[in-house]
């Protein structure tokens, strides 16, 4: 038993759901976004996309939002296909949610933040090859 065994037993349970392996993996991505904004209701609030700066700066990724009225402890951040960050920020009048493509894969275990006066400052580091 090895990864064979695996790789057949995941097979089965992709045949079994009756979606493919892409399709899977697309319901992973989505209920992820989905889990970010967990638990906030937000139900009467507007939502916007941020105004969003992203540049490249030697092995680094950097990121700029402006999401004025957020408190820096409900930030929430995720990579997903190693060059996509999403973002969602409530704030008390409204919800800043966004999608951002990154010029280069990056390393989401190594993410910093640093929010002040409406701007979030965000540093990825660039996945080596």
């Amino acid at each position: 038993m090895g990864e064979d065994w695996l790789s057949e037993s995941l097979g089965r349970i992709f045949r079994k759901m009756g979606s493919s392996y892409e399709n899977a993996k697309k319901e992973f991505k989505d209920g992820y976004k989905d889990s970010l904004s967990e638990g906030i209701d937000s139900s009467d609030k507007e939502k916007k996309e941020p105004f969003v700066d992203v540049f490249k700066t030697g092995d680094k990724v950097k990121v700029l939002v402006e999401a004025p009225g957020a408190l820096d402890n409900e930030v929430h951040l995720g990579v997903y296909n190693k060059d996509v960050l999403h973002i969602y920020i409530p704030s008390r009048h409204q919800d800043y949610s966004a999608d951002i493509k990154l010029p280069a894969d990056v390393r989401n275990k190594k993410a910093k933040y640093r929010y002040n006066n409406g701007v979030l400052a965000i540093s990825l580091d660039i996945k080596k090859r």
